[in-house]
C-alpha cells in the first residue's frame, strides 16, 4: 500500500475501499476528515456513530479508477503534499468535486491559475504561451484543456483565484470571437456560432447566468472604454 507513510498502519485501517476490484485498506477517521461526502458514507454504515475506530471493517465500493483513487489517498494520507502534474491536477479536481474535498482544490488551485492561457475554447487556443501544434479536437485530452469546464469548476468549488482567471480568459476570448479573431484552428474546424458558445458555456459545462453575463459585461465595458479613448484622441488631435 504505497499510499501508507508506514507499514505498520495498515494494522490499524477499519475501513475498505474497493475499487476496480482492488481493495484498499484506510481510516475511517482520516476519510472523514478529508471527504465530506466519504464522511456521511461512513456516518450511515456506523449508525450515526462517528467517532473512534471500527472494531470490524467495513467496506465501501466507489465507481472510479483504481489509479485515481490511489492518487487521492496518496495526498490523503501526505505521501504527497504538492501538485507538480497538470494530469494529476485534472483528476483531484474532479475528485475533490464528486466527494467534497477542500483540501485538494486548495493545492491545485495556484497551478491551474499559470495553466489558464493555455486552455481552449471550441478548439481554439486562448492565449500566446502555447505550442505552436494545438491539441487535436478529437484528443480525449483535449477535454482536459477545456477553458468552459474549468470556468465551471472553478464557480461550483469556490476556486476564488482561478475564477477570475478563467473568467479574463472568456473575456478575451469573446472579444476575440467578435472580431473573427481565432487564432490557431483546425483546419477542418467550422467557424462556431454564438449558439456553439453558449451551448458550450452553459448547457454543457453549467456555468452560470451570473457568471457569464460578469464576463459579457466586462466585455461591453472594455469595449465603451475603447471607444471613449478613440473619441477622446480626435477631439485632441483638432
Amino acid at each position: 500500500m504505497a499510499y501508507l507513510p508506514r507499514c505498520d498502519l495498515l494494522e490499524s485501517c477499519d475501513m475498505h475501499l474497493v475499487v476496480e476490484e482492488e481493495n484498499f485498506p484506510v481510516h475511517s477517521q482520516i476519510m472523514l476528515v478529508h471527504s465530506n461526502v466519504l464522511g456521511n458514507m461512513i456516518q450511515d454504515l456506523k449508525g450515526g456513530e462517528l467517532g473512534g475506530i471500527n472494531p470490524t471493517p467495513f467496506t465501501v465500493t466507489l465507481p472510479d479508477k483504481r489509479t485515481d483513487i490511489d492518487l487521492m489517498l496518496q495526498y490523503f494520507y501526505r505521501k504527497r503534499q504538492v501538485v507538480k502534474e497538470f494530469q494529476d491536477a485534472a483528476t483531484l479536481i474532479k475528485l475533490s468535486d464528486k466527494y467534497d474535498i477542500p483540501f485538494l482544490v486548495e493545492l491545485c488551485e495556484d497551478m491551474l491559475c499559470n495553466l489558464v492561457p493555455n486552455m481552449h475554447l471550441l478548439g481554439y487556443r486562448y492565449g500566446d504561451n502555447v505550442e505552436e501544434e494545438s491539441i487535436p479536437i478529437g484528443d480525449p485530452d483535449r477535454q482536459l484543456w477545456d477553458l468552459a469546464k474549468w470556468l465551471s469548476f472553478a464557480e461550483r468549488l469556490n476556486m476564488k483565484k482561478l475564477l477570475p482567471k478563467c473568467q479574463h480568459a472568456l473575456m478575451e476570448w469573446f472579444e476575440d470571437f467578435e472580431c473573427n479573431s481565432f487564432g490557431s484552428r483546425e483546419e477542418d474546424m467550422a467557424v462556431p456560432t454564438e449558439k456553439d458558445v453558449l451551448y458550450e458555456l452553459v448547457d454543457k459545462n453549467r456555468v452560470s447566468a451570473k457568471t457569464l453575463g460578469a464576463i459579457l459585461l466586462a466585455c461591453y465595458r472594455r469595449q465603451s472604454v475603447d471607444r471613449l479613448h478613440i473619441l477622446m484622441s480626435l477631439g485632441s488631435s483638432d
